[in-house]
């Protein structure tokens, strides 16, 4: 029997109807949340309130529309829907849920999710930036810090630096800007910095460098946006979940990731767009990644998709590095690498770790997890197999069974960073078409990310890249390690067969650090054969039956 609950269009806030309707599912049936087609506004208003604490999402309680905590054998079917979220929520949070299916309709914003301006002066002295203040909310404050705002959040300069970036991919800036006085450290920061104090003009915002700065000099007409949302929420969360499915459903902003799905066994995609709503006037779709894949397992598959103009990666699947906090014969106490991933069960009993040095990189031990206990500080007490004798304070610990056999088949990737990809499972990356991205990367990094996972068993083929890299000296396939030279951890097993590579760019694949590499059967259109590969430190190469561009 099939327990079907309809909700139908009706003007004002919908929270408080899906709060009911999902009070009414029952468990050991099939439920069916089903809306008819039209247009749904959702508001903080009677949502439910979560601390959720899922991998590089800032920990907090979240305001959740869609909380389904717990529920197995639910469909969501928007029967072709927009819905229109008014307020800085968290769509949908799946957590430990099975047989969920999600379908047929449209998450946007009532809002923008950053604050983007065209640059109308620079020099060595600082810049200005007309603003559109009909559609990008900014203003100046009388000590030089610039405030930005979307719905009720307000984030300024003298909390933190605010990350500035090229609408044009590959072009300066991607830089954090310190405007006015701010305690914020300036050390350890992901990319470099410029200090300014700013200052209203009647169209936008000036920025005056200060002294001992770097200075940057933009052209008159770059279109600059500047990402001021702290990662404080995704559209569509999975965490802890098994067989979820995700299907027609295209996402036209969000203020962080798009889909991030984090030690989820089998999660499919398919019929996903990410992208800007046609005809609005935004460079950017996400703020952060288009699909974020963390210590997933099972099968995890992304098909027939379009993913454009995410401010960073359009993907990034990967493991997570935890570190050696303190060492007993049989017990190893472990924490996250990153703030970001605070309190995440990278691991559990019956799982196989793998331990590596914390200077050289090189592995030292496997162990099974015999027990693994959360603390209340977010560490983890792993209890092992094995004798730790060897373990030291400060080295790396991976999960080796938490892998996805992952698929990315049939899609679109267009103006987009790279796809990340750093996993040890099966990975094929085929008939997809890139267009102008920087490139797809399979690089685990160890530093500041913690992110893990060298590629055991990877299939790139019959693609199509163009424009691809966008610009400057990278590849457009671009393979290498972040681990230390003296690390005995090597990727394995890459081919890259049949694709073609049509850019002026006479760049298409570097590779460094894998044992076990097969080229064969690529078609280069544009360049030089000279240029096109760039392979060293490898093992096992093969490179045959390609065609070079003409000379």
């Amino acid at each position: 029997m099939v327990n079907r609950i309809t909700i139908l269009p009706k003007a004002g806030n919908t929270t408080p109807r899906v709060m009911e309707a999902l009070g009414k599912l029952k468990t050991g049936q099939g439920n069916q949340l089903v809306f008819e087609k039209g247009i749904y506004h959702f508001r903080k208003e009677g949502c439910h309130e979560r601390d959720i604490r899922a991998i590089n999402i800032a920990p907090g309680i979240k305001n959740v529309i869609f909380d389904l905590e717990g529920i197995s054998d639910l469909t969501i079917d928007g029967s072709g829907s927009e819905f229109i979220f008014d307020d800085i929520v968290f769509p949908f949070a799946l957590q430990r849920c099975r047989q969920v299916t999600l379908r047929n309709f449209t998450i946007d914003f009532s809002f923008s999710r950053y604050c983007q301006g065209e640059v109308v002066q620079s020099d060595e002295t600082g810049f200005e930036l007309a603003i559109d203040s009909s559609h990008f909310r900014a203003e100046v404050d009388e000590k030089g810090h610039v405030i930005f705002h979307s719905s009720d959040l307000s984030v300024s300069t003298e909390e933190r630096p605010i990350l500035l970036g090229n609408v044009v991919f590959g072009k300066p800036p991607w830089d954090y800007v310190f405007a006015g006085d701010s305690p914020h450290t300036r050390e350890n920061l992901p990319t470099s910095y410029v200090e300014t104090d700013a200052a209203p003009t009647p169209h936008g915002i000036r920025f005056t460098y200060r002294d001992g700065s770097r200075r940057l000099v933009f052209p008159l007409g770059d279109q600059l946006l500047f990402c001021y949302e702290p990662r404080r929420n995704v559209n569509i969360l999975a965490a802890y979940s098994e067989d979820i499915h995700v299907e027609n459903v295209s996402i036209f902003r969000g203020g962080g990731m798009g889909i991030v799905a984090a030690r989820t066994k089998d999660f499919f995609l398919d019929n996903i767009a990410i992208q800007v709503r046609p005809g609005r006037n935004e460079a950017r779709s996400t703020t952060a990644d288009g699909v974020f894949l963390v210590q997933c397992d099972g099968t995890v598959s992304i098909k027939n998709s379009l993913i454009a103009d995410t401010l960073d990666d359009a993907l990034n699947i990967h493991g997570i590095y935890d570190k050696v906090c303190s060492v007993s014969s049989s017990t190893l106490l472990v924490a996250e690498g990153r703030e970001a991933n605070h309190g995440f069960r990278f691991c559990e009993a019956a799982d196989m770790i793998e331990v590596s040095d914390g200077e050289t990189h090189r592995t030292k031990a496997s162990f099974k997890v015999i027990e693994a206990r959360m603390q209340n500080d977010g560490r983890m007490l792993l209890t092992v197999d094995g004798n730790c004798s060897a373990i030291s304070i400060g080295d790396l610990v991976e999960n080796q069974t938490r892998v996805a056999r992952f698929i990315f088949e049939g899609n679109r990737v267009s103006n987009c960073p790279h796809l990340r990809i750093s996993d040890n499972g099966e990975i094929v990356v085929r008939k997809n078409q890139f267009d102008g991205i920087s490139c797809i990367l399979v690089k685990d990094l160890l530093r500041y990310w913690y992110e893990s996972g060298a590629v055991t068993n990877m299939l790139i083929e019959g693609n199509t890249f163009e424009n691809s890299p966008r610009s400057g000296a990278g590849y457009a396939i671009t393979i290498n390690s972040s681990r230390n030279e003296q690390s005995n951890v090597h990727h394995k097993n890459i081919r890259i067969i049949g694709n073609l590579f049509v850019s002026p760019n006479t760049h298409a694949i570097s590779a460094a650090s894998v044992e076990g590499l097969v080229i064969q059967e690529n078609r280069f259109e544009g360049g030089i054969q000279e240029t096109m590969l760039n392979i060293g430190d490898c093992t096992d190469v093969c490179i045959r039956d390609n065609h070079w561009p003409q000379s």
